[in-house]
């Protein structure tokens, strides 16, 4: 016959045994949701100090539209050189046209080029997928915008109401007519070799 003491103390000390892992659990438990939180509120710093409201985005004057045919043929025209010609993917039937002061307005608001520049995990095209996606929202993503890549770069492109194109350095805002590259940045950006819009 088992003696009851013995059996109650040794049902205590399994209790004892279960609670006292089971308040190390809950410790871990609340160590890691801290962790979580703080990870949680250094995100949502970042995103308040790179993102902007799509209701802040100025809606762009639209001075006119091209189509399809005539955009590829002008791109064409203007990034072929006498050794290449860019591989050009147009996905609607029309764009819209806006002055390049409209693009600078939207490049001002836009915190893209903000954003740290980290070697193949944040670099070009990055920057350029980002900068084609915040153009991606609405009264913006009909403008005749792009990606464009050369050999060595990604970058952006837009044509503007003359039907002059430009290309963008997402990382700077900067941005150049394509005869107006300068000479020390001609090596990234030319010959383009992809164009998407």
């Amino acid at each position: 016959m088992s003696d009851p003491m013995q059996d109650n103390k040794e049902l205590h000390n399994a209790w004892h045994l279960y609670f006292k892992e089971l308040e190390e659990w809950r410790k871990r438990q609340e160590w890691h949701l801290n962790k979580l939180y703080e990870l949680q509120e250094g995100v949502k710093e970042e995103v308040q100090m790179i993102d902007y409201k799509i209701s802040e985005i100025p809606i762009p004057v639209i001075s006119g539209e091209i189509e399809h045919n005539i955009l590829h043929k002008l791109l064409k025209k203007e990034l072929s050189s006498l050794f290449h010609k860019p591989v050009i993917y147009l996905v609607d039937r029309k764009y819209q046209l806006i002055e390049k002061s409209e693009m600078e307005r939207f490049l001002a608001n836009d915190k893209t080029n903000l954003i740290k520049y980290v070697p193949e995990w944040h670099d070009c095209d990055d920057f350029s997928f980002r900068l084609m996606g915040q153009v991606s929202v609405p009264n913006w993503s009909g403008i005749a915008f792009g990606i464009a890549f050369s050999k060595v770069h990604a970058f952006n492109l837009f044509v503007d109401a003359q039907q002059k194109v430009f290309l963008i350095e997402p990382q700077s805002d900067k941005i150049w007519a394509i005869d107006k590259v300068p000479k020390k940045y001609k090596k990234y950006f030319l010959p383009v070799m992809f164009i998407l819009m």
